[in-house]
This record gives structure tokens, sequence and C-alpha cells, in this order.
């Protein structure tokens, strides 16, 4: 898994749980856990540091791939003309030698 990958999945798995806290927020669900009821406050703590986390990784993700799209030098729309051929489209990987 590279550090994009990672930062993707981390970053959805943080904004579920944001969410899940969220609707536990509004729907007033209270947990209980051996007998003790979970406060609303942890939720509230629980959303802002999941929430952050979850948004965070999604930036992280963004930013690697806008790295590696510039490094690669390459556009959403590339023209490609060779040998008389007319190619429009997404080809990161596709190269032409004389």
């Amino acid at each position: 898994m590279n550090q994009r990958s990672f930062s993707l999945l981390a970053g959805i798995i943080f904004t579920i749980i944001a969410l899940l806290h969220l609707v536990r927020i509004i729907y007033g669900w209270d947990p209980v856990v051996e007998g003790w009821t979970v406060p609303k406050w942890i939720s509230w703590v629980a959303l802002v540091v999941a929430g952050y986390l979850g948004y965070e990784g999604l930036r992280f993700s963004h930013q690697i791939e806008t790295k590696l799209a510039a490094n690669r030098k390459e556009t959403p729309l590339n023209v490609i003309k060779d040998r008389g051929f007319l190619v429009i489209g997404f080809f990161p990987e596709l190269h032409f030698s004389n």
C-alpha cells in the first residue's frame, strides 16, 4: 500500500467515524458501556478530532496525487499526435518514440 492509498483509506475511515458521531448527536443515542452511559460531550470531541483527521487524510491524499501528476507532466486531457493520428484522452503512461 503506497502513501496515497493509505492517506485516502485513513481519510475515509475517519470521515465515517465522524459522521457516526454526528448521527449519534443528532438522534440522541445513548450508548452504555458496562453500565456507564457515555456522555454526549465525548461524541462532540470525537466528532471534531475524527473530522479533522478525515479532512487531513483526504487533503494529503489529494496533495500526493497532484504532485505525482505534476512530476509526470500530465494533464487531465492529453492530445497526442503521432504518425498522422490524433488521439485525445487521459494517457499518463503512454509514450511514443520516433
